[in-house]
C-alpha cells in the first residue's frame, strides 16, 4: 500500500512539473513519458498484488478454519 502511495504522490508531482512546463511554452514529452512510466509501475503493483492474494488464499482460508476450531473448543 505504501508503494501505491508513493506511485500516486510521484505522478501528481510529474503532472504538475508537466503542466508548468507547458506553461511556459516548454518541451514536456519526458514528464509525460515519466507519467506513462508510472501508471504503468502502478498496473504492475496492482497485478503482483491480486497475485500475491491469489496465492495465500489457502492458507488464509487454513488459519480461518483453525481458529474457528480453536475457538469452538473454548
Amino acid at each position: 500500500m505504501f508503494l501505491h502511495f508513493v506511485v500516486a504522490t510521484l505522478f501528481i508531482i510529474v503532472g504538475i512539473w508537466a503542466y508548468v512546463s507547458a506553461s511556459l511554452n516548454k518541451p514536456y514529452g519526458l514528464q509525460i513519458g515519466f507519467m506513462v512510466l508510472l501508471v504503468a509501475v502502478w498496473f504492475a503493483l496492482y497485478t503482483f498484488g491480486r497475485m500475491g492474494k491469489r496465492k495465500g488464499k489457502p492458507q488464509i482460508q487454513e488459519l480461518y478454519a483453525f481458529m474457528m476450531e480453536t475457538l469452538g473448543q473454548i
